[in-house]
């Protein structure tokens, strides 16, 4: 477990969109020329004017069911966890439907997660994913995603990812706070049975708050149902 914060470091840096975010070493897709950059919020430990790493950090994945949630919204949270265990958190901006699909998404989240990782000698022991709602799913994604790679398994998204995610290591653990990893259409289990008593996922977000995700997940030749096959819940865990 890292040592307990002390009084110096309890005071915060955030480093917003800076230009060491910049790596022209990572292959961007056609499909993303105009998302080649990480961006997002590093809040750090040091007060050195250059940027100094801790030991470890987290890489945190916000939620908002893809529609909502930004990095400011979740800087307090991620401070106070940083704080606590005394490691750098690195929170990466997400773009969001409708303006864009999922496949944007994850390469929002995987090109932050190969920036972090090749700042740290060994990311399988020095950092931690976090995510929450669909940020969960995004992380689990994220970590089958290299896991797929790493094997020369279908991964079931555009060929690109591969490339990415080339030698990238797995993180140290992924920590998922009610990951939303099913979109199929036909509700099952804890999501058919629980909205009635949830104060998020209610009978209304259930009834009008999942017909986005038509769009949302591209239809492409070889998946017969985008949805079931883009779930993270139906990949190899």
């Amino acid at each position: 477990a890292p040592n307990p914060p002390s009084d110096e470091s309890r005071i915060s840096k955030i480093y917003e969109k800076p230009d060491f975010l910049d790596d022209s070493t990572i292959p961007v897709p056609a499909e993303q020329k105009h998302h080649s950059h990480v961006k997002g919020w590093l809040i750090s430990r040091s007060q050195a004017t250059d940027y100094q790493p801790t030991p470890k950090a987290i890489f945190w994945i916000y939620g908002g069911a893809y529609l909502a949630g930004d990095v400011r919204g979740n800087s307090s949270a991620a401070d106070w966890m940083g704080q606590r265990c005394n490691v750098d958190v690195f929170i990466p901006q997400i773009r969001l439907a409708p303006e864009a699909n999922i496949d944007d998404v994850l390469w929002d989240v995987c090109l932050a997660y190969k920036w972090l990782s090749n700042r740290y000698e060994d990311p399988s022991t020095q950092i931690t994913v976090l995510g929450i709602s669909s940020g969960g799913a995004l992380a689990t994604r994220l970590m089958q995603l290299i896991a797929q790679t790493s094997r020369n398994e279908p991964i079931g998204v555009p060929h690109y990812f591969n490339k990415l995610l080339a030698g990238v290591k797995m993180p140290s653990a992924g920590v998922l706070f009610a990951p939303y990893v099913d979109y199929k259409k036909e509700s099952t289990g804890s999501f058919l049975h629980y909205p009635r008593h949830d104060l998020v996922v209610t009978e209304s977000v259930k009834q009008y708050g999942l017909p986005y995700l038509e769009d949302f997940i591209p239809k492409r030749p070889g998946l017969d149902d985008p949805r079931r096959e883009y779930s993270p819940i139906n990949q190899p865990m």
